[in-house]
């Protein structure tokens, strides 16, 4: 499945955000921002960030996914997901975006409507505290496994 299968599967499946103009800007740069770090550090699979509107007024709840199946392989999901958090945290800390959760899948798991999801107040702290010096990557990708949730990504029609 190629990238605009990606886009025409996640119109289907999640709500886009509607009639908050300051909010759909947000949630674009974020998404451009995450996708520009991520894009620079995995690039043997293109992935899409769409910003939706979070559960909680105000915020945002950006879904990640890739082209390729990387949640079945071990050594990729670790990698795709310490990627993903640090640059979720950074954007997070560098713009102030209001971020209530992330959703990250594959093309593979979106077929299943199922993604993952950990909260943007999450990846800020292990952000913060990876780039101090205050826990390891190790340690940061533990306790985002530890707060990691399965969805399932309702379908709107």
């Amino acid at each position: 499945m190629r990238t605009a299968s990606i886009i025409a599967c996640l119109v289907v499946l999640v709500p886009p955000i509607a009639g908050q103009t300051g909010l759909v800007a947000q949630g674009k740069a974020f998404c451009f921002d995450v996708g520009n770090i991520v894009g620079g550090l995995i690039t043997d699979d293109p992935m899409k960030c769409i910003p939706t509107s979070g559960a909680l007024t105000g915020t945002i709840s950006p879904i990640i996914i890739f082209e390729k199946p990387f949640l079945a392989v071990p050594a990729a999901k670790k990698t795709h997901l310490l990627v993903i958090l640090l640059a979720v945290g950074k954007t997070i800390r560098d713009s102030g975006a209001q971020v209530d959760a992330v959703l990250v899948s594959d093309i593979e798991n979106m077929k299943d409507h199922r993604a993952y999801s950990f909260g943007g107040k999450l990846a800020a702290s292990l952000q913060a505290q990876v780039e101090s010096g205050r826990i390891t990557l190790n340690v940061a990708y533990q306790k985002l496994l530890g707060n990691l949730k399965t969805i399932i990504v309702p379908k709107t029609h």
